[in-house]
């Protein structure tokens, strides 16, 4: 699906949502604080980015050591062995 508006309008949801530039990353930040109407497609985009930080929340990134938790408090590692 494209983002249907404004100077990225031929760009797809994908790959605006996986954009590393500056200028992409902060207008998806600046969709998701948008109000929009239902049905509209900044509705629709503004779903997909939803689903999408839902998804990354929900699933560890791939190759990520789960043995370990390693926290860096002032200074100090600090490792957690998890189970």
């Amino acid at each position: 699906m494209r983002v249907g508006f404004g100077k990225l309008a031929s760009m797809s949801f994908k790959d605006l949502y996986e954009a590393v530039d500056r200028d992409r990353k902060g207008f998806t930040k600046w969709v998701r604080k948008q109000e929009s109407r239902p049905g509209t497609k900044m509705d629709a985009l503004q779903v997909y980015i939803r689903r999408r930080d839902a998804e990354r929340m929900a699933s560890p990134h791939p190759g990520m050591n789960l043995t370990y938790l390693h926290l860096f408090v002032f200074g100090f590692r600090l490792v957690i062995q998890l189970t």
